[in-house]
């Protein structure tokens, strides 16, 4: 077990114990393990590895890990029956059995998996103590093995009834150690879900079968959107969607995804579903690229393949929070590479974007962008967001635009955006440009 995961698990499942507290003392642990063994590495005394390393392991290493295991299972059945008597009394702040709570629960995570597990089964088997405290127990239990042992983590739920059934985190619980399970080995995710959907239907819901086809992606998008029929999802697209995101990582598992998402749509019979699905997947394939320069994305786009269509998709996935600074280059290629038809509204989303995070940058580069289609809707988006603080600079670029449908929109939008400590101005802006007067503001 990692003492580094111990803190964030026994913060979830403890509610009672600040979160600097467990932050300090998972810090100092840590620090002072690491120190203990490279002492005892600089002496030549044979450090102990855990149940997961290589090379035997001594007949008197074995007798000190148990006699440390029935330590720990006699502290911790103490533990649980204190946390109970705790929680009649009324609970509130202990922090002495808040001290004791996290030292047990260190030493328990030392344990390598199947004494965790053992251990663990049998105090959540205790009716003795009570069902809250013992469905505290498994919850860490499952969260603290999810990473690195998923398999026995989602074993540990198979085999504790229906202990959480009712739990507010039990889905989450499920969802994690489904998930990680499905990344390492998707066939064994599967056949949980197979054997165990109809037992747990209160957990093991839409929610819980995304989250095993986002852990199959990252290994295997194509099995992933197989997966989807079988799985009987009620909402597809958000199967698609949940697909897409955990399986591009980087440019070439995005290349994967895209791969594995066309012969996805090949496979769908109704055109109008066929189309919404490749829309909004690629939609989504474009925020995964958050982190992206233009040259490597629009490269890759290139490399990969796409065709205008699918460039088109792609693009309307684009936001401020992927392009950033490089807003203009973006709007420059779409005006480039999409239809007219297909150009005004990701222009106007993203510059409307970028106005409202940086209007003096969006200004400056309009002000330098030829004239055209790709302008005309960026103006027409910069007016209407940069009048809400500066409503005559929205004027001015509005009256740039050509009389017709655009200039007009733009005005309406700059009337309805008009900054609402100034009323006055709002109507006779109005007037001026044969507008209906704005609407009176809500008292």
């Amino acid at each position: 077990m990692k003492t580094s995961l111990a803190i964030a698990l026994l913060i979830a499942v403890i509610g009672s114990i600040p979160g600097a507290l467990w932050q300090r003392r998972a810090a100092e642990l840590a620090g002072e393990g690491e120190k203990l063994r490279e002492r005892a590495l600089k002496l030549g005394i044979a450090v102990e590895e855990d149940a997961s390393s290589e090379g035997p392991r001594t007949k008197r290493q074995r007798e000190d890990s148990e006699r440390r295991a029935l330590a720990i299972r006699s502290d911790l059945s103490s533990l649980m029956a204190e946390m109970d008597r705790h929680d009649a009394a009324g609970g509130g702040a202990d922090p002495e059995l808040q001290g004791r709570s996290l030292e047990i629960m260190s030493r328990l995570l030392e344990l390598d998996p199947a004494r965790f597990r053992a251990l663990v089964l049998e105090q959540i088997a205790d009716e003795r103590v009570s069902e809250k405290t013992r469905r505290e127990l498994l919850t860490f239990a499952i969260l603290s093995l999810t990473d690195e042992d998923p398999e026995t983590a989602i074993a540990l739920f198979s085999g504790s009834g229906r202990l959480l059934e009712d739990s507010p985190a039990g889905g989450h619980v499920v969802s994690n150690a489904l998930a990680k399970l499905a990344e390492q080995d998707p066939a064994a995710a599967l056949a949980w879900m197979r054997e165990n959907a109809g037992k747990h239907p209160g957990l093991v819901d839409d929610d819980t079968r995304r989250s095993l086809l986002s852990g199959a992606a990252a290994k295997d998008p194509s099995l992933a959107f197989r997966l989807i029929g079988e799985l009987g999802l009620e909402h597809p697209m958000g199967a698609v969607n949940a697909i897409v995101m955990a399986g591009a990582r980087d440019a070439e598992s995005r290349t994967a995804v895209l791969r594995a998402l066309r012969e996805h749509l090949q496979g769908i019979q109704d055109p109008v579903v066929r189309e919404e699905t490749g829309t909004t997947a690629l939609e989504v394939l474009a925020q995964t690229a958050e982190k992206e320069s233009f040259e490597s994305l629009s490269g890759w786009m290139d490399s990969a393949g796409l065709t205008a269509e699918e460039k088109s998709r792609f693009a309307s996935g684009l936001s401020w929070f992927n392009t950033k600074q490089e807003t203009g280059k973006w709007v420059e290629w779409m005006a480039g590479h999409l239809q007219a038809s297909e150009l005004s509204e990701p222009v106007r989303d993203l510059v409307g974007e970028w106005t409202q995070q940086d209007y003096v940058a969006a200004g400056k580069w309009l002000g330098g962008v030829a004239d055209g289609p790709a302008k005309a809707a960026a103006v027409e988006s910069y007016a209407a967001a940069v009048a809400e603080y500066e409503p005559k600079v929205a004027e001015q670029w509005a009256m740039s635009l050509p009389a017709g449908p655009a200039r007009e929109a733009t005005l309406q939008a700059i009337r309805d955006n008009w900054p609402s400590s100034d009323p006055e101005g709002a109507q006779a802006f109005a007037r001026q440009h044969g507008l209906d007067p704005p609407d009176e503001p809500e008292e």
